[in-house]
């Protein structure tokens, strides 16, 4: 008889905790209540020991912890494709931002934002870092339609921008899966006094900072003409090295700026290799961030520099390129790559106490993989299959703070709902189009 209630039972797919033992569980089974884990087991005895009103059987799947996008800017999934094979600065400042000028407002950000977190959601994607405008339009979308997210008020060069990141942080700060985060864009965009200034706010509202960082080679070239120094350096004149803080791409770094960067331990690094790839910014060397244990996940970047939120794409790729890179086929094995979408990207947001793993008192953000496609058999090894050869399309399951998203893989939301973001997007099409030949 069963003694215990919980409200979703997953039973009967092998369970790939990504726990301290990296423990995988043939035919297991979790029970989730509310928002949490309350056990993990075997099908059989959580059958025994639970009841729920919702029974998902996922034979021949893997039950996994929710991959972690480290770095995205959702809203520019209206931007897909309209300008691509440019290199950054080409990219960025000849056409992104004279477009983005023109159609920031909050109807552009709430629509590519929702449309960024379906997308995100069908890739099994249960966590997303994003960083753009209007902060508090895209989190209510993160809001409205379910996705934990860590949400970066972008700072550039205005000052008045530090008293809007203020009570943006208290608006959202108690929120049950948004949390907030100060983003100063980058050491090359952002004036060391309000670098400072917003580092000293993050200090004091206890919320991490992320910025981009020496993503490119000219981003380099403008710091060391601009202060003599590279950008690790130029953290630690500014004490940034001293505070949770997150960092995106980390391409151009040498031995001894790793070295740097490994002695602080509120660090983590977001690696994102196909829009690395596209904008010809080179490759992170996240081999050797490995060996000297810098926290390290992957992200996506935006869909204007990515054209995809694919974190299967994301992790063949990532794996594939230190390979190639390093002439070293076993640089990056399937397993490492993994956990670089899971508790290694965790730990890199400073969130491993919460998400990134299945285990008892985590949050329930879980998903399902079908494992049993033409294009999967036969495997042999579950993290070799999931990262080599699955796809978004093999994704059957998504829960994110114990609510399901997806179900047999299918959106768990009103397809009006859907078709109405979709006409929206289109109308944009026909808008930037324009925008974009004049």
């Amino acid at each position: 008889m069963n003694n215990k209630t919980a409200d979703i039972l997953l039973l009967h797919g092998t369970i790939v905790t990504m726990d301290p033992q990296r423990r995988v569980i043939p035919d297991g089974g979790i029970a989730i209540h509310g928002n949490s884990i309350i056990a993990i087991d075997t099908a059989d005895a959580i059958k025994k020991n639970y009841s729920a009103s919702e029974i998902i059987n996922v034979p021949h799947h893997a039950i996994l912890p929710g991959f972690i996008n480290g770095h995205v800017h959702a809203a520019m999934n209206l931007l897909r494709g309209i300008a691509d094979n440019l290199p950054l600065e080409q990219w960025l400042n000849n056409k992104i931002l004279p477009l983005e000028k023109k159609l920031l407002n909050d109807d552009f950000v709430y629509t590519g934002t929702a449309l960024a977190t379906l997308e995100m959601i069908q890739s099994g994607i249960t966590t997303a870092v994003d960083m753009y405008l209007l902060e508090d339009v895209a989190a209510q979308a993160f809001c409205d339609y379910g996705m934990r997210a860590l949400v970066g008020y972008t700072i550039v060069d205005q000052a008045d921008r530090l008293i809007a990141a203020e009570k943006f942080v208290a608006r959202w700060k108690e929120h049950p899966y948004i949390r907030p985060v100060l983003a100063p864009h980058s050491l090359y965009a952002v004036p060391e006094q309000i670098l400072c200034a917003t580092r000293d706010m993050a200090k004091s509202l206890h919320v991490p900072l992320m910025m981009h960082f020496a993503e490119t080679a000219s981003e380099l070239e403008t710091l060391q003409m601009r202060y003599g120094l590279t950008p690790c350096q130029l953290l630690i004149q500014n004490e940034l090295l001293s505070q949770h803080l997150i960092l995106a791409h980390a391409v151009h770094l040498s031995e001894d700026d790793i070295k740097l960067l490994a002695s602080c331990d509120k660090l983590g690094i977001i690696h994102c290799p196909t829009s690395n790839m596209k904008l010809a910014s080179g490759v992170a060397p996240v081999t050797t961030m490995l060996q000297h244990n810098i926290p390290l996940g992957i992200g996506t970047d935006g869909t204007a520099s990515n054209n995809a939120l694919n974190m299967f794409s994301e992790m063949k790729i990532a794996s594939l390129l230190q390979s190639e890179t390093t002439h070293n086929a076993q640089a990056l094995p399937a397993q490492t790559t993994l956990e670089l979408a899971t508790i290694r990207g965790a730990q890199a947001l400073h969130a491993e106490k919460y998400i990134g793993s299945i285990e008892v008192g985590k949050f329930a953000d879980i998903i399902t993989i079908a494992l049993d496609t033409l294009h999967q058999i036969p495997a042999y090894d579950i993290a070799s299959t999931l990262v080599y050869a699955s796809y978004p399309a093999d994704v059957q399951t998504v829960i994110i703070n114990g609510i399901t998203k997806l179900r047999e893989g299918k959106l768990c939301f009103d397809e009006h709902r859907i078709d109405q973001l979709k006409n929206t997007a289109a109308s944009y099409r026909t808008t930037i189009l324009k925008l974009s030949k004049t």
